[in-house]
């Protein structure tokens, strides 16, 4: 019975042993696929987010502005202790010499948009194209058209403009409130100029306030590489539906830190309705603004309560 005993042990360790040795190499073979799996669902929304990426270059052309007179409400202040041959030849014909005061300098923006519909309208931030000039905008296949601004609003940050382009493609708009914190997203753009460019990361929190003061301000923030010249461009999630405009960075160096921030598409989509019907935005206002009671305004109004509204 004894032999019988260790035939059917040493049998049995032989037939576990395989199972036992292949236990790590399935793991290997799971986590490999499961990585896999994740490329290709960013695979995926590079390929439907792509084409509806742009590139917008803005131009502002100098202006000098050349003025006469003298600053008595005129012109330039006379400097003090200007000889006095000087200061009486300025006085008397200081008002009848051209001076510059600067004007504006000529300046290009970069930045990045995301088309929206059939007819050419393209959401990106207002800061990409204030006071810009000239607008031009770069499709992913190469083509550059023209732009037009319909309408912007410094409010939220959010700006349209139009291109008359044939064979475009619109990208998919998401629910920004069905995002949830930890979930996956892929932010699209131009940062420092190179084009097309993904990046992925994930919500990192919602609902954001980077300004103050804004009742406005509702944003996605996210670790996905957000850099100058991503602004504007979409940020969207692994199905590829946009549900967010990329906005703003905080960084002490001027490049990306991690810390990102996007404006939620639903916030954009009702912007956007009105930029395209009015050119602008109109709000109602009903003499109410609520602040926080912090301990400095409580003291001073001498109110000891940690209850109460201003």
């Amino acid at each position: 019975m004894k032999h019988i005993r260790s035939f059917f042990s040493l049998v049995s360790i032989l037939l576990l042993a395989p199972v036992c040795l292949n236990r790590p190499l399935l793991a290997e073979e799971a986590a490999i696929s499961q990585a896999q799996a994740l490329s290709r669902a960013f695979e995926g929304v590079a390929t439907k987010i792509t084409p509806a990426l742009v590139n917008i270059r803005a131009v502002t052309r100098a202006t000098p502005v050349v003025k006469r007179g003298r600053s008595n409400g005129r012109g330039p202040a006379l400097p003090p202790g200007l000889p006095a041959p000087f200061r009486d030849f300025f006085e008397r014909f200081g008002d009848q010499l051209p001076f510059d005061d600067g004007g504006r300098a000529p300046s290009q923006g970069l930045g990045s948009g995301v088309i929206v519909d059939s007819k050419g309208h393209i959401l990106t931030n207002n800061h990409v194209i204030a006071e810009a000039d000239e607008v031009t905008v770069r499709l992913s296949d190469g083509r550059s058209f023209e732009a037009e601004v319909v309408g912007a609003d410094s409010r939220t940050d959010l700006a349209v403009i139009k291109i008359d382009a044939p064979n475009i493609t619109p990208a998919k708009l998401g629910d920004s409130d069905q995002l949830k914190i930890g979930e996956w997203v892929v932010a699209a753009g131009t940062p420092f100029g190179l084009e097309n460019t993904i990046t992925a990361g994930i919500v990192s929190a919602k609902g954001r306030s980077i300004m103050g003061g804004n009742a406005y301000e509702d944003f996605i923030q996210t670790d996905a590489a957000i850099n100058p010249g991503n602004s504007g461009g979409p940020l969207a999630d692994l199905s590829g539906a946009v549900v967010g405009i990329n906005t703003a960075i905080f960084s002490r160096s001027g490049g990306y830190m991690g810390v990102g921030f996007a404006i939620p598409i639903n916030l954009a989509k009702s912007i956007m309705a009105s930029l395209i019907e009015d050119g602008k935005v109109t709000r109602g206002w009903l003499g109410v603004v609520i602040q926080e009671l912090t301990d400095e305004l409580a003291e001073s109004f001498g109110y000891s309560s940690q209850k109460g509204a201003l």
